[in-house]
């Protein structure tokens, strides 16, 4: 049953298909506490956000900067698109737009996250990069593995001052749909699992996030 459902979600074209795009919007919006349903996904994608939703303007702003994304993530040739530095900080830029300090580059100077008691410094870049050429050589056989540990490693790292598990999971998703290998999807089912999950790994009480999501979250033909 799966495997007809994946085969709708991509095209040898690389052309997102909508529910391709509502899946890749859920998960962004799901990430910041946003929470509409299918048909709401549609109008979003399709018209002015003002027009049709009671939003205040933060979650306006984060809407649109998801929106965005998407059209961005349509633009490219997926199949050919270089998954590197220079396209995680461009959906960074993207995303964070008019929420984060800065965006453009990876981060400079240390954050807060609330359920850590230190500061975070800035990470390396050859660390960030390291997370990034495993999810950029991924296979049939790995890739589950392998986005499950990069994702989690980046948005512990914080390499941006705002956005990192959108931009993260945007990444994720490009490298995962330019082999055609499924997708990384968090629903409003498993997001309360997730969060729970994912203050356990920052605080490092233990790491059974990356088993969650390895099993739950990515979405395969097989």
């Amino acid at each position: 049953m799966y495997r007809k459902k994946i085969h709708i979600l991509m095209n040898h074209s690389t052309i997102l298909t909508e529910k391709t795009k509502i899946f890749l919007a859920h998960t962004a919006l799901h990430l910041e506490g946003i929470h509409l349903n299918e048909v709401q996904i549609k109008d979003l994608l399709d018209k002015n956000i003002h027009e049709y939703f009671d939003a205040d303007e933060e979650d306006a702003i984060v809407m649109r900067n998801v929106v965005n994304a998407l059209n961005y993530l349509e633009s490219i040739i997926v199949d050919r698109q270089v998954i590197d530095l220079n396209l995680y900080i461009t959906f960074n830029a993207i995303l964070a737009y008019e929420q984060a300090l800065e965006t453009g580059h990876l981060r400079t100077r240390p954050v807060v996250i609330s359920c850590i008691p230190n500061d975070i410094p800035p990470c390396e870049e050859k660390d960030v990069v390291g997370e990034i050429k495993k999810i950029a050589t991924i296979d049939d056989k790995n890739f589950k593995k392998v986005i499950s540990s990069a994702f989690c490693k980046l948005i512990r790292m914080q390499p941006f001052f705002d956005g990192n598990k959108r931009s993260t999971a945007f990444l994720c998703n490009a490298a995962i749909l330019k082999k055609n290998l499924g997708l990384f999807v968090i629903n409003y089912e498993n997001l309360g699992k997730f969060e729970l999950l994912l203050t356990d790994y920052y605080t490092k009480k233990n790491n059974d996030i990356l088993q969650f999501i390895e099993d739950e979250l990515i979405l395969s033909p097989e």
